[in-house]
């Protein structure tokens, strides 16, 4: 895949620049008024964007339903969506992929509100890996193996995950930032609803909140052609070859299944393994049986029974939930 660095980051030419880059960091202004939604690519960037347009228009479909994504919610550090970005009035929607050190620095004395959503690495790979099939960039598809090794040691679009994330949650003591996982959206879509009007300083009443829970549900996304990308030019992207909302959901094929699945097309990723453990040069260890993903040296992820990410050393024991003081429990 073709790829350019920026500051030791890698990006696709087809749709960044340098130039873009470097404006979008130094020189682009958040407005008090913005909100910026902030994923890692195929975390669920589409889906939170898709429910900040419903609460914005207080549960009324028209406007997605009239008006594509990239529209409502440019990606500011690409080159065309930029320019939609500075054109749009306020309150702007807008998304980005970028890592904290690359997000503008006009952030720091902004009122603008983050809502920065999380998923499973083990399920951001698969779907990126199946993702990577339909973009124009990839004419040279790797396997499903040195994918694995591209994506843990970060030579992939938009760098390092573990990176991504860890450096994002160092601002979790911001009052604007807010935290959620793909996985609470997945279980309680509703719940995630009010949790998110709340940190907005937005109160949806019924029947509006069931409008929005309903109009932002992965099915609806589907079928509406300006949410699913549909519309993207095939010289960008190729639907005959991918989708950009694949299933919507986590894999977790198991391990034992995988060379089968393999072998006959379906599914070749499997991470649902017993544990996935990455040092600091991410070198896969396999073997004890918690079902836990550790970042050693980066901060601790306990996929068994929640998600937790705290800026400490080793692997929490997976049954103890981390404290208030130390990270962030949610129930995956």
């Amino acid at each position: 895949m073709a790829f350019f660095k920026y500051k030791e980051i890698l990006f696709t030419p087809l749709v960044h620049s340098v130039e873009t880059l470097s404006y979008v960091e130094n020189e682009f202004q958040l407005l008090d008024d913005d909100t910026v939604v902030v994923a890692y690519p195929k975390s669920g960037t589409h889906w939170m964007a898709e429910i900040l347009a419903l609460i914005l228009s207080h549960g009324d479909p028209s406007w997605v339903q009239k008006v594509p994504l990239w529209e409502r919610a440019p990606w500011i550090e690409m080159d065309d969506h930029l320019q939609i970005a500075l054109k749009n009035p306020s309150p702007r929607i807008l998304n980005t992929h970028l890592p904290f050190q690359l997000f503008p620095k006009s952030f720091l004395h902004s009122k603008a509100k983050i809502v920065c959503t999380l998923r499973n690495p083990r399920d951001v790979m698969v779907s990126t890996y199946y993702f990577r099939k339909g973009h124009k960039d990839c004419n040279d598809l790797e396997t499903v193996e040195e994918f694995m090794e591209s994506f843990l040691s970060g030579e992939v679009g938009y760098g390092s995950w573990f990176d991504h994330v860890k450096g994002w949650v160092e601002m979790k003591e911001r009052a604007n930032i807010f935290f959620i996982t793909y996985e609470e959206l997945q279980q309680d879509l509703r719940g995630s609803v009010q949790k998110i009007c709340h940190f907005l300083g937005k109160e949806l009443k019924q029947p509006t909140d069931e409008s929005v829970v309903e109009n932002a549900s992965f099915h609806k996304m589907k079928d509406n052609k300006m949410s699913n990308f549909s519309l993207i030019p095939q010289s960008i992207f190729d639907q005959t070859k991918a989708k950009f909302m694949r299933k919507g959901k986590n894999i977790g094929v198991p391990r034992n299944k995988a060379t089968m699945l393999h072998a006959r097309g379906e599914e070749p990723f499997s991470f649902s393994v017993d544990v996935f453990c990455l040092t600091e040069k991410a070198n896969p260890q396999l073997g004890q049986k918690v079902g836990t993903v550790c970042l050693i040296s980066y901060g601790s992820l306990c996929a068994t029974s929640h998600l937790c990410l705290a800026l400490l050393h080793g692997c929490p024991n997976q049954n103890k939930r981390c404290s208030e003081n130390k990270g962030m429990p949610v129930r995956f």
